[in-house]
């Protein structure tokens, strides 16, 4: 629900006809328990274009799978929330000191892959 929610909400503008999506792939991260998460990365794309829709001037994108897209996008997360923790902040952060002083995942977030 959650992913179909957020992909709607940020294609509404586009005309239908022009989404050609097959596959929608999403990550949702939950914090505990409670609720139901929020969508951290969402891509679509099909298994392949057919010849006859291949462009010579580089206008479709060959071989774009949903799950690779929405991959990229979960990196571009992590990074971005690495880049952002700061263990003296009051700011939640899905990071924290491991014993060793690496950081790592907070043990009650967790993610989850959706495909459709």
């Amino acid at each position: 629900m959650l992913s179909h929610q957020r992909f709607n909400a940020l294609t509404a503008r586009i005309q239908h006809s022009l989404l050609g999506r097959k596959i929608l792939a999403a990550i949702i991260m939950r914090k505990g328990q409670d609720g139901l998460g929020v969508v951290v990365s969402i891509g679509t794309g099909n298994r392949c274009v057919k010849g006859e829709e291949l462009s010579l001037k580089g206008e479709t994108v060959n071989d774009c799978h949903a799950e690779i897209i929405s991959r990229r996008g979960f990196l571009r997360f992590l990074y971005s929330e690495l880049m952002a923790f700061d263990p003296l902040a009051t700011e939640e952060s899905i990071f924290q000191l491991a014993e060793d002083g690496k950081l790592k995942i907070k043990d009650d977030v967790s993610f989850h892959l959706y495909i459709r």
